[in-house]
């Protein structure tokens, strides 16, 4: 099995100088195309719109602090206060960007260097925070920055783990022994086993066990990020350095293994998009060639009829837009993970006087039949529910113990509390073995 070390530190630190130009040539996100207000966001610019989805989709209450990982620009940043101001009625307790690159930090502090709502800027790599244990209690945000983390690209054989190569210089973090230890203690191998070629973003599992670390247990992370939606992810070339479409199915399942309780929603549904206004081509040509892997050859800036031929749709006489559908199309590839920090305990260590909630990912669902099962999308897996079982999973409600619960089951069977106690104790034990709760 080899292994290859992908990195964009070096880039961000010594080769990127002009910030802008890097956001709008080289490498094009969504916030950077939005920064301003435009009608697919409802005339919102982006990051506007995301504060406003975040109180709505998370109800995470009012806000205190920000964490912003890897601000880019700073438009997100200033729109995001802004809307925070309206909405609370006073300016923001603190806000914080944390960012890798001198050239974004200068960027950072040129936006906002005029402005009332100014954050704190610090520089920092996201792989070690500087954040002293359980001492942030807020909103942690990392808008399409993970795809610029290190990572590792592994072919070959999972089953010969116990031979890894590891291809290029012996570099922090990268060598046989980790690469082992990290696939043995975040159970990678069947992720292996699946795809000639994975991506396993080893700069993702360190910033999430930094924030396990650092966050407590009232605080939320907010991911978006382009994946790959069916394969083990992808290298994508940018001008100066690599850059990683991550599995959904790895995402989900390393946050998981970090202690967060996950949920998944597709970036359209949670700003609420409206694309019902064509889109100028040129950035977004070159995102759909450079990050969504189109064989387009994109000029600056992009014909709308030579791109329009190139996809095999129409234009409809909007001279340089691109189409709605096209847009319906690769706004698909981004999902917003939501992280809530979970506690801390195994399935063992489940008593009657512990509190039980479900994980947010997992659906009842009933078969053609009316046979109920609980399915977990990412990975996919699911499981038959008895009658028992799914009159426990319908109470639980976040707030009830165990031994309220078993009260409930001995007054609905008549049966006693302690064999009701026990009833209730196995059916969760199992089903928090199986992440069905936490």
């Amino acid at each position: 099995m080899n292994a290859r070390f992908v990195s964009s530190k070096p880039y961000y630190l010594r080769t990127l100088s002009k910030a802008f130009e890097n956001f709008e040539y080289r490498e094009t996100t969504i916030s950077h195309t939005f920064r301003r207000r435009h009608p697919f966001l409802h005339n919102r610019s982006f990051g506007e719109a995301f504060y406003q989805a975040l109180r709505k989709t998370c109800r995470v209450g009012p806000l205190r602090h920000v964490l912003e990982l890897g601000g880019g620009c700073g438009d997100f940043a200033r729109d995001f206060l802004r809307a925070w101001t309206h909405s609370q009625g006073r300016t923001a307790v603190s806000y914080t960007i944390l960012d890798l690159s001198n050239a974004l930090l200068r960027c950072q502090r040129q936006l906002a260097g005029s402005r009332r709502l100014r954050p704190w800027l610090v520089q920092a790599d996201g792989q070690r925070l500087p954040l002293r244990t359980g001492s942030f209690t807020g909103v942690a945000i990392a808008n399409e920055m993970i795809a610029d983390l290190d990572a590792w690209e592994i072919c070959g054989d999972a089953t010969r783990a116990d031979r890894v190569q590891c291809v290029g210089a012996r570099r922090e973090g990268f060598s046989p022994e980790v690469v082992r230890a990290v696939i043995r203690r975040y159970r990678l191998r069947p992720f292996l086993r699946r795809h000639r070629s994975t991506i396993v973003p080893y700069g993702l599992i360190r910033l999430l066990e930094e924030l396990s670390r650092a966050l407590t247990d009232r605080s939320w992370v907010i991911l978006t990020e382009y994946v790959d939606l069916e394969g083990g992810g992808r290298l994508n070339q940018l001008d100066g350095h690599l850059e990683c479409r991550l599995s959904l199915d790895v995402i989900c399942h390393l946050a998981h293994e970090a202690g967060f309780s996950v949920r998944t929603i597709s970036l359209s549904d949670f700003l609420d998009l409206c694309i019902t206004a064509p889109v100028l081509t040129r950035r977004f040509g070159l995102f759909l060639k450079r990050i969504l892997g189109y064989e387009i050859s994109v000029t600056l800036p992009a014909g709308s009829a030579r791109l329009a031929r190139l996809l095999g749709q129409t234009v409809n006489g909007h001279g340089g837009l691109l189409s709605r559908a096209e847009l319906q199309r690769f706004v698909s590839a981004f999902h917003v993970f939501i992280l809530t920090k979970r506690p801390t305990r195994t399935a063992a260590q489940l008593q009657a006087n512990s509190v039980i909630s479900r994980e947010p990912d997992v659906l009842k669902i009933h078969s053609s039949t009316r046979q109920p099962f609980l399915l977990k999308p990412h990975p996919l897996a699911f499981h038959h529910l008895t009658d028992t079982g799914e009159y426990l999973w319908d109470r639980l409600d976040g707030r009830r113990t165990i031994r309220d619960l078993a009260a409930l089951l001995a007054r609905r069977y008549d049966v006693s509390q302690r064999r009701a106690t026990q009833d209730a104790l196995a059916f969760l034990r199992t089903a928090h073995r199986h992440r069905y709760v936490s």
